[in-house]
């Protein structure tokens, strides 16, 4: 089960053989700012009881760059009301992650490595629980790029951080800092007509495939 995310590990999930509880995500009609969207979710995740949650909240207003540039030019009402609404996101992902946690199985929450976020006292709270685990590694390595480019030409690194239960997911992505030969592409402006801080917000195919890896092997230990 995917939550922020529209049909993409699902679709990993798929081609190894598995199920999927559903996807949850404005692009796939589900708004998961209103309480008719997170009850969507909390519903399908206590009756379907998914081994695997994959939790990936919109990061925006706890990214760098917007630390570092764009806050400064926002509307002070305006920010204030996104920043509600990303925490809002942030403490719902926590409640879905402990929720599976606490039923004995497994999550994986990813945000980027220096977000704010990771500072917030409800993900400081999920820390401190003794089967969490955190990680982090570079996109360049699922082949993170700029937009109609090649890992080869124009990789972008955007260092991920994840914190999970699950020692699968620990194992297949603790090795993936980046080893690129070349410089990485900046994640600012655009690049072949596409926006490049979009473009990163989608997950690359090999990311998608790792995770859905690490859950067949939590299948197949059941």
């Amino acid at each position: 089960m995917e939550v922020f995310s529209p049909f993409r590990i699902a679709a990993a999930i798929c081609r190894l053989g598995m199920t999927t509880a559903g996807s949850f995500d404005l692009l796939s009609d589900c708004d998961l700012l209103s309480t008719a969207g997170r009850q969507e979710v909390l519903k399908t995740l206590m009756s379907k009881r998914p081994l695997m949650l994959m939790c990936s909240p919109p990061c925006t207003m706890y990214s760098e760059l917007m630390r570092l540039w764009n806050a400064k030019k926002m509307n002070p009402q305006v920010k204030a009301l996104r920043e509600k609404d990303a925490y809002l996101m942030v403490c719902f992902s926590m409640e879905l992650c402990r929720l599976q946690d606490d039923a004995g199985r497994f999550y994986c929450y990813e945000h980027p490595y220096k977000a704010a976020s990771w500072k917030l006292d409800i993900a400081q709270q999920m820390a401190m629980r003794s089967s969490t685990q955190f990680l982090d590694w570079d996109q360049c390595r699922v082949g993170l790029c700029a937009p109609g480019s090649t890992p080869d030409e124009h990789p972008i690194r955007k260092r991920t951080k994840f914190m999970t239960n699950s020692h699968h997911i620990q194992s297949i992505f603790q090795g993936l800092q980046c080893e690129c030969q070349v410089e990485h592409f900046h994640v600012q402006g655009s690049y072949n007509g596409v926006s490049v801080s979009k473009h990163c917000q989608i997950y690359p195919p090999d990311f998608c495939m790792k995770v859905a890896e690490a859950t067949k092997l939590h299948v197949e230990e059941l």
